[in-house]
């Protein structure tokens, strides 16, 4: 899967309203920098992107947003010359870039991470309240008939246990659903124990 760094989180065709010149050569815009409180003329195919906003697959990624991107520009036009918002066709389009540009917001993704890790607390201290069928797993897994023999081992394993899952999250993979969905259940606590517990009786 190739991979392309930067993604824009503002699609070009909306940047370029902002820009001077009349041609894709010598367009620039004036970007403000947060950081650095400066401002600095540059091209808007190097302006509003996040670095690895998108870690796996992203060319692939960027050829579905293009689907809508190559839209847009036409929409803004007919919108600003007073006839697109009468256009079924306009109107969806921009239906389309809002959803779009929700999705692949700065703010969606740090709720995508608080999400993330508000599920791996949820099902640590799951399992952590079951610690028979804790015990079974780590048995079934390591062939270990003693069991884990304290709640700081538990923890230990837990941690051990899921940081396959942190893995496919950090790297990005579990962007591609294709891989990480079809067993999504398998990573679940309360499936996993029932599914031990179906082993056991």
């Amino acid at each position: 899967a190739e991979a392309r760094p930067g993604q824009h989180v503002v699609s070009r065709s909306l940047l370029v309203a902002w820009c001077t010149g009349t041609n894709r050569k010598n367009q620039l815009i004036q970007p403000y920098s947060l950081q650095t409180g400066r401002e600095a003329p540059a091209n808007p195919s190097d302006v509003g992107k996040v670095y690895d906003f998108v870690k796996v697959d992203s060319k692939r990624t960027e050829q579905e947003w293009e689907a809508v991107e190559n839209k847009l520009r036409r929409a803004v036009a007919d919108i600003e010359s007073g006839t697109g918002l009468s256009d079924p066709t306009c109107v969806q389009t921009i239906k389309e870039a809002v959803a779009l540009h929700y999705a692949r917001s700065i703010e969606t993704l740090e709720t995508v991470e608080k999400t993330f890790e508000t599920f791996m607390e949820n099902n640590k201290a799951a399992m952590l309240r079951q610690p028979d069928l804790l015990d079974r797993l780590y048995m079934a897994k390591t062939g270990d008939t003693m069991g884990l023999k304290d709640d700081d081992a538990r923890e230990a394993f837990i941690d051990e246990f899921l940081g396959r899952l942190r893995w496919l999250f950090n790297s990005g993979t579990y962007e591609c659903d294709y891989l990480f969905w079809p067993h999504r259940d398998y990573l679940i606590w309360p499936h996993l124990a029932s599914s031990i517990g179906e082993v056991r009786r």
